[in-house]
C-alpha cells in the first residue's frame, strides 16, 4: 500500500484565496492537488525545487498562481533553493495560507522563516516533512522492528 499526502495537511481557513506553496519534488502531488482544489480566482505563489529540469512538471493551477521551479545542483542541499526563494518572495496580503512540504529541513525551515522572520501568524502555515536527508529508514529500533514485522 502506498499513501500519498495529496495536500491533506494543507488546512487553511475556509474561504482562503491567497496561498504560498513551497516544496521539493516529493511535494509535487500535494501541491498539484491543492492547486487543483483552489477557486479559479485564487492568487499566490508556488515555489518548487527538483533535482533536474525533467522533474519540473506542469500541472493545472489558477491563472493567478505563479509557479516557479528551481533546479538544484547535486552539490546543493535539498530545499536550499526553495527556502532562498521564499526568503525573497513578496508575500501576499493577509489573509493567506502557506504550505511547505518535502525534506524535513525545507518544511520546518519554511515555517520558521515565515513565522519567525517574516511575522506570519503560525495558524496561517501548514507544513509536513516527508523525508530527512541522510535517513533511509525509521530511526528508532522499535519503529524498524514494527516496519519489518509480519503483514497479517
Amino acid at each position: 500500500m502506498l499513501v500519498i499526502d495529496e495536500g491533506l495537511t494543507f488546512n487553511p481557513e475556509r474561504g482562503t484565496e491567497r496561498v504560498v506553496l513551497v516544496g521539493d519534488e516529493t511535494a509535487l502531488p500535494a501541491i498539484a492537488s491543492i492547486c487543483g482544489s483552489l477557486p479559479a480566482h485564487a492568487t499566490g505563489s508556488v515555489l518548487l525545487e527538483a533535482p533536474s529540469a525533467d522533474d519540473a512538471l506542469d500541472f493545472p493551477h489558477p491563472d493567478g498562481i505563479d509557479v516557479q521551479w528551481f533546479v538544484r545542483a547535486s552539490s546543493d542541499r535539498p530545499g536550499a533553493l526553495a527556502l532562498a526563494a521564499l526568503r525573497e518572495l513578496a508575500l501576499p496580503e493577509a489573509p493567506f495560507h502557506a504550505y511547505a512540504a518535502g525534506e524535513q529541513a525545507l518544511a520546518s525551515g519554511a515555517r520558521k522563516l515565515l513565522v519567525g522572520e517574516r511575522g506570519v501568524d503560525k495558524g496561517q502555515v501548514s507544513f509536513c516533512g516527508y523525508w530527512r536527508i541522510g535517513s533511509s529508514s525509521p530511526s528508532s529500533r522499535a519503529a524498524r522492528e514494527t516496519a519489518a514485522g509480519p503483514l497479517g
